[in-house]
């Protein structure tokens, strides 16, 4: 060890250098120590790691004012009160929509497939089907509707 320094005053000196706060002179002295004493070589390697875990410590959060945090309380509670109403709506719908199906599955609905499937061919000989061309007969019938002539006058 130097004698220019005192070991109690290694701690501070140390610290000084990791901080880069030492002048030349001051600088060159402890790179001499770390080179020749290994009680200090070790303390600077305790010093350098606590150095990086208090660097990687979580940063406290800013000051809040009384009036901000008023203010971010009343928004939560607002947003809370919104999603609170958007389920609300939501499980309404969702419980009519089940109702609704489950009656649809219980309740006996008179089939919408055409009849005509059914038909015997004794009722097929009372059809009449025009594609192209209309017989007299059904042309003087009162069920037929012209397509040019409309049932309704048409507003212009």
């Amino acid at each position: 060890m130097m004698p220019d320094f005192d070991p109690s005053e290694h701690f501070e000196l140390l610290s000084a250098y990791i901080d880069q706060e030492l002048s030349e002179e001051e600088t060159t002295k402890i790179k001499s120590l770390l080179q020749n004493d290994q009680r200090l070589q070790h303390e600077y390697q305790q010093m350098l790691r606590l150095r990086a875990k208090l660097k990687n410590l979580p940063q406290p959060s800013p000051i809040i004012l009384p009036e901000q945090l008023a203010a971010q309380v009343l928004n939560r509670v607002k947003q809370q009160e919104r999603k609170r109403s958007k389920w609300g709506w939501s499980g309404g719908a969702i419980a009519a929509l089940s109702v609704a199906a489950l009656s649809g599955l219980f309740t006996p609905i008179p089939s919408r497939l055409p009849q005509l499937a059914n038909s015997s061919d004794q009722d097929a000989k009372f059809l009449v089907m025009a594609i192209n061309q209309v017989s007299r007969e059904q042309m003087n019938s009162r069920l037929m509707i012209p397509l040019n002539q409309p049932l309704a006058g048409i507003p212009k």
